[in-house]
């Protein structure tokens, strides 16, 4: 009987998983965070598999330093953020640090598995701090996806520690017993744990609208950029309780004469360029101000047309869901439940019976 080392059955599926992205519509550019992390997964758990089978130099070189270059771009799939200067410096450094163990390996031995071990739990570590404490999620994914994707971050984050921990049992391994069951960790618990992190972010990529969707505005909505925009700068807004009312007087005037939040690709960082404010400027203001993060203040926009389309209108209501700026069925009813305590078809049938209820 044919038997395929795991390692290559979970490199299979990921290249299965990767061409669906690919092939995904309007989804062409191959140097999404996402895919790039992805790609490099298939690459390590190819490496490892021919690791444990083979003993070619070129293997065990690449080997390591392919798998420290996995937590910086799972860092920069969930976190968000430009990949430029000195981010991507830091960043960069632990795979430098790596390709530098590797090179002085022989002469002077270096604990690269425990280096491994650090990056992965440290990369783990900051990036589910960074995602429980931003509730916006990540900034270039959907609105109405950011609490999924803020999910699968803190799988991706789960996976990272995990393989920190398995990194640090292939240490001791190696330096307390004999080494014979390190093939089996890696084989096993590194393909799992690489597997689901992957797929986390191909959740990501899944809430990722199309550049020409996030990035390029239309003319008629087209917001003019001022000098500090243009520069990569910030507006010159003080910090400020006043000023965070200022700032969602401002959403809201954008967002209802623009009708923003008809736009179901709409991101928060679209949301920034509509309004000249940072986004993290919009997602502090609205919190302080309004006890809400952006999803919710924005859903509360929605929700509001959707009672009126309800009400007014003989629409199904699956059509008032897109129409209202909704995606899918459980998030419309969910939102829509949270702000009116009541189902959408509940709340068409209030209005025909002519009953008194709660507003929208």
């Amino acid at each position: 009987m044919l038997a395929i080392p795991v390692p290559y059955v979970a490199a299979l599926m990921l290249s299965v998983l990767l061409a669906r992205m690919a092939l995904a519509p309007d989804r062409r550019d191959p140097f999404r965070p996402a895919m790039l992390f992805t790609g490099a997964a298939i690459v390590l758990l190819i490496l490892v598999g021919l690791r444990w089978q083979t003993d070619w130099l070129a293997v065990r070189i690449l080997r390591p330093i392919m798998a420290m270059a996995l937590p910086p771009l799972a860092w920069f799939a969930f976190a968000g953020g430009p990949v430029r200067g000195l981010r991507l410096l830091a960043h960069g450094a632990p795979v430098a640090l790596m390709v530098a163990a590797v090179a002085v390996r022989r002469p002077i031995p270096v604990p690269v598995d425990a280096l491994l071990a650090l990056s992965f739990l440290g990369y783990g570590a900051a990036l589910a701090w960074r995602l429980r404490r931003n509730a916006d999620g990540i900034e270039g994914v959907r609105l109405e996806d950011s609490a999924s994707v803020r999910s699968a971050g803190l799988v991706a984050a789960a996976a990272l520690g995990l393989s920190g921990l398995v990194d640090l049992a292939i240490a001791l391994d190696l330096g307390f017993g004999e080494g014979l069951a390190a093939p089996m960790i890696v084989a096993a618990a590194d393909s799992l744990l690489t597997v689901g992190a992957a797929v986390a972010s191909a959740t990501l990529d899944r809430a990722s609208p199309a550049a020409e969707a996030a990035g390029a505005p239309d003319a008629a909505t087209a917001e003019p950029r001022s000098a500090a925009d243009a520069a990569g700068g910030e507006p010159d807004i003080p910090d400020g309780g006043v000023d965070d009312d200022a700032i969602v007087r401002a959403l809201d005037e954008v967002i209802r004469n623009r009708r923003l939040f008809a736009d179901t690709d709409l991101t928060l960082d679209r949301l920034a360029r509509r309004s000249g404010v940072p986004a993290r400027r919009i997602s502090a203001a609205v919190n302080r101000s309004r006890g809400l993060n952006i999803s919710q203040f924005l859903n509360d926009y929605r929700i509001a047309e959707a009672c009126r389309l309800l009400d007014q209108t003989d629409l199904p209501v699956t059509a008032v869901m897109f129409d209202s700026g909704f995606l899918t069925k459980s998030n419309f009813n969910r939102e829509f439940r949270r702000v009116t305590g009541m189902s959408p078809t509940d709340w068409r049938r209030r209005e025909q019976s002519h009953a008194d209820g709660p507003g929208c």
